[in-house]
């Protein structure tokens, strides 16, 4: 999902939720078998 607040802006969100379903528990120092990733991505063009 793009936002355009601007002809030559693109704001691009993102959410990403990963797990993990062997051994060890690869996030968190080892402590989490899973783990969200929220960012914000800002484009200008000139």
């Amino acid at each position: 999902m793009n936002y355009y607040p601007h002809s030559n802006v693109t704001i691009r969100p993102e959410v990403r939720y990963d797990w993990f379903t062997g051994g060890r528990n690869p996030y968190n120092d080892g402590q989490k078998n899973n783990q969200v990733l929220v960012a914000i991505n800002a484009s200008l063009q000139f």
